[in-house]
């Protein structure tokens, strides 16, 4: 009566091998496709960067100064 409800003798744990480690994967690698449009559209879009703050509309219309008639 005392084995079946966990009196006694524990029996022996037999030896647990560890798990082996998974093989490493490497991601794979996505060749790009060329697309001449959206290059020429990001060189576009970079220029206008460039171009963005450097003037305004106002420097446009009065000039660079900021007065208006001196």
């Amino acid at each position: 009566m005392g084995s079946m409800f966990g009196g006694g003798m524990p029996s022996p744990q037999p030896m647990m091998m560890a798990p082996p480690a998974p093989a490493k994967v490497e991601p794979p690698v996505v060749m790009p496709i060329k697309d001449d449009v959206a290059d020429k559209q990001y060189e576009q879009k970079q220029a206008a960067m460039t171009r963005r703050g450097k003037t305004s509309r106002s420097n446009t219309i009065i000039g660079s100064d900021d007065s208006l008639g001196a």
